[in-house]
């Protein structure tokens, strides 16, 4: 009796055989199941099969697909083992590194989930391919008490974890750290257990993704100059530290402190956190409750704090308001609006020569150096302190003075404090 050998369905046998015996692995241990979840991306092997058999078929080659498919599963078994093969398997087929839990997977649709038992610092990274156009940093758990992360630019994206615990625990936990695909970053809770974390993370994409950035307690540091959009409108108790910016920064912290390069436009408010920035093309508006502002040089700006300090090295136009922070403003091209309760004034060059000025304080000290480029018309009031006025022209006022052509305006009172404007 002839029998007459049927490839296809020989193909199709074996695949259920090394499908069988995949599971079979898993259920005793020598392959991880966690990996199943990373395989779902290569599902149209499936129609590619089946389109291959259909076609090939006129040509007895009806089984070429089911070979491309056994060869596939042969390398999911490999690259779910440990050791040395199974990392070249899963480099070769861009798997990550660490397993996921296969039920999450489901649950939240995600890539990426990685459990484990922290007992120390705890370090992972991965590959983010392709490119996501948006990355949403959330870490707004509870459980996450301090987040730093380091942004660096390139042309590639990978992030780097290291994640440690902050209180003690004597059992095992678990914790899930996951990756959707819309490219989000999020942290998710361990379920009924109370353990705190820090995270540190260091992530290096393009420019030209978008960052936002979510969080109750940490830092951010962007080491490089940088084009693209980064959101930082969902922070709380945050640090920043950036170099230059080529968009609009807007940033809000309870605690946190501000060290900016330049952007085009800025609007920065703290409560006890220090600002210190390069400046800015556009607008500035700064408000602080007690840190200090440190800028170099702006065109138009606006700082209020209570009790922090005020230094400016240089400025066109310039509106502060303070309680009782001093205040240094070394340059000064245009109009100054300046207004303190007791904290002490000090003008270093006052170039104006068109626009009102006006100065105002309770118990502050004014002192202020008239640039070669001024042209004022100038009138000083205090109830008790002292006037000095020396080399100045005089006008018919008590306290009044002329520089310049008088075009513009100045206009400096206190109740108690002394005031002196000299030629610098």
């Amino acid at each position: 009796m002839d029998y007459k050998v049927d490839i296809p369905k020989i193909m199709l046998g074996l695949n259920i055989i090394i499908i069988g015996l995949y599971i079979l692995l898993g259920n005793t241990g020598v392959v991880d199941f966690g990996y199943l979840a990373y395989f779902i991306k290569f599902w149209p092997l499936i129609i590619i099969t089946i389109g291959l058999d259909m076609i090939l078929r006129n040509y007895n080659l009806g089984y070429i697909g089911s070979v491309i498919f056994s060869i596939f599963l042969i390398l999911a078994i490999i690259a779910s083992t440990n050791g040395p093969a199974g990392s070249s398997v899963r480099k070769f087929l861009t798997v990550p590194e660490n397993p996921t839990s296969w039920s999450d997977y489901w649950g939240g649709w995600n890539i990426n989930i990685f459990d484990f038992t922290p007992a120390e610092t705890k370090s992972y990274s991965e590959k983010l391919d392709p490119v996501p156009k948006a990355i949403v940093f959330d870490m707004s758990s509870s459980r996450v008490k301090n987040a730093s992360i380091i942004l660096k630019k390139s042309p590639t994206a990978s992030i780097k974890y290291d994640i440690m615990l902050r209180s003690k625990t004597g059992d095992e936990k678990k914790l899930s750290l996951i990756t959707d695909f819309d490219g989000s970053l999020t942290i998710k809770e361990p379920e009924k257990n109370d353990i705190d974390l820090k995270i540190k993370m260091e992530v290096q994409i393009p420019e030209t993704t978008v960052c936002i950035f979510r969080g109750t307690q940490g830092s951010i540091e962007v080491q490089d100059n940088w084009k693209g959009s980064l959101d930082f409108a969902g922070l709380v108790n945050y640090s920043i530290k950036a170099k230059n910016l080529d968009e609009n920064f807007e940033f809000k912290t309870v605690s946190g402190s501000i060290d900016v390069g330049s952007a085009k436009n800025m609007r920065i408010e703290t409560g006890s956190g220090s600002i210190t920035m390069e400046g800015t093309t556009g607008e500035l508006t700064a408000t602080t409750i007690s840190g200090s502002v440190i800028i170099n040089s702006f065109e138009n700006g606006i700082i209020k704090t209570t009790s922090g300090d005020i230094s400016v090295r240089s400025t066109g136009k310039i509106e502060i308001k303070t309680i009782s922070g001093d205040v240094k403003v070394e340059s000064v091209g245009n109009m100054m609006s300046i207004s303190t309760t007791s904290g002490d004034i000090m003008i270093g060059e006052f170039n104006s020569n068109s626009s009102s000025s006006k100065i105002s304080s309770i118990s502050g000290d004014v002192s202020m150096g008239l640039g070669k480029q001024a042209s004022i018309k100038g009138e000083c009031s205090s109830t008790s302190g002292d006037i000095n006025l020396s080399g100045l022209k005089r006008t018919e006022s008590k306290n009044g003075f002329m520089f310049g052509d008088g075009r513009g305006s100045l206009d400096i009172s206190t109740t108690s404090g002394d005031i002196s404007v000299l030629e610098r």
